[in-house]
């Protein structure tokens, strides 16, 4: 019972409070991971990660597979029990707690519905572990609906609806209740890319209409920066960086960052007695860098085609080179651009009436040009 109650989000454990469920949204907690360890075996799942995510923050976990963060999300939801470490809810300790204690609303990947339940009843579910009378409920119900825009699917059953519906349905389930902590474990991937986009508007939208602490699990960078106050990014275990999406973007802290917020090509350039230089051409940075190897990030986007002339510009780098391929992408096209040494620099130009110059043609040189301040230059290896 209990294992189907912490599936039901957040189980019996939170009785309403004085004034009840009714009395409306209850202000949201701060969470504080401290140190959190976990193995299986000989793999580090976990590797003393702490982290605090603010009241009524959305913050996103970030990661390759096999990078620990759903993992994490599983400690948060009490579904992994780590070895070291304190999991903090306000001022709640929520390490010895089983799920159906932690009274936080999760929605998983496979959305987890019941489908002998249409879909008024999967909502009002945690709504019954909590015995609210039957007129309250109905009227939550009814407003979780209103949010996720599905007015007059009550009675539907859940195999009549679509995936974007299911989506929605779980997403009200596990809203409903108002929880002070809603966790999402990949919460778009099984939807088509053009729903999927629409779905990262959505639940930006109702986590500012709700706002509730939510943390969010996801491996798509895309997704990350649309809908987060906050990104987390995760390798082997450990954070490796956490800021807001223009931080992480504009200001990777390393390659691995870099390259995975993002497309990017990545150049290795040596900086001696303060000047950068890749092969035997000085860059123009933002900064001032210590001596020493480092990377330069090159953002597609951030590239221009130029002129030679353009070499005397200050503002300015450049790179000479000829064009390997030229992909056409609807609203874009992505250049592939051979600089030599067996290296290539991709430009993304946007495609339409306004355009001030011609695409060149494959086998033409052109000059690329990349302005100081779209220069981003990451520690190197």
């Amino acid at each position: 019972m209990n294992a189907i109650r912490a599936m039901s989000f957040g189980g019996a454990a939170a009785a309403p409070q004085p004034g009840g469920l009714a009395a409306g949204q209850a202000q949201p907690l701060g969470l504080d991971l401290s140190v959190i360890g976990k193995r299986y075996g000989d793999f580090v799942a976990l590797d003393d990660v702490s982290l605090r995510v603010k009241p009524g923050e959305f913050l996103t976990l970030l990661g390759p597979s096999g990078s620990g963060k759903t993992t994490l999300l599983m400690t948060i939801a009490g579904f992994v029990r780590p070895e070291a470490g304190s999991v903090r809810l306000g001022d709640q300790e929520m390490v010895r707690l089983p799920p159906h204690e932690r009274g936080i609303g999760m929605m998983f990947q496979n959305y987890a519905l019941f489908p002998h339940m249409d879909v008024a009843q999967n909502i009002a579910y945690p709504l019954r572990l909590r015995k609210v009378g039957a007129a309250e409920s109905a009227r939550m119900v009814a407003e979780a609906l209103s949010l996720v825009q599905l007015e007059g699917f009550d009675r539907r059953r859940i195999d009549a609806l679509s995936g974007g519906q299911k989506q929605r349905v779980a997403l009200a389930r596990a809203t409903v209740f108002r929880p002070r902590l809603l966790l999402m474990d990949e919460p778009l991937s099984a939807l088509d890319k053009k729903l999927r986009e629409q779905m990262q508007i959505e639940l930006r939208r109702l986590h500012e209409t709700l706002r509730m602490t939510t943390i969010c699990v996801t491996h798509d960078q895309r997704e990350a920066l649309t809908m987060s106050d906050r990104v987390a990014v995760m390798r082997a275990g450990r954070l490796v960086q956490i800021g807001t999406p223009d931080e992480l973007y504009e200001r990777p802290a390393d390659a691995f960052v870099a390259d995975f917020i993002g497309e990017s090509v990545l150049l290795p350039i040596h900086v001696a007695a303060g000047r950068a230089l890749f092969g035997d051409t000085e860059l123009r940075l933002r900064e001032r860098l210590q001596d020493g190897p480092h990377v330069l990030v090159v953002r597609p986007e951030r590239l221009a085609l130029g002129t030679s002339s353009c070499a005397s510009d200050p503002a300015l780098n450049v790179f000479h080179g000829l064009v390997a391929s030229r992909i056409y992408e609807g609203e874009s096209a992505l250049l592939h651009v051979d600089i030599g040494e067996g290296r290539q620099l991709r430009l993304r130009r946007l495609l339409g009436a306004g355009s001030q110059q011609p695409l060149p043609a494959r086998g033409e040189a052109v000059t690329l040009t990349l302005h100081r301040n779209d220069t981003i230059v990451v520690p190197g290896p």
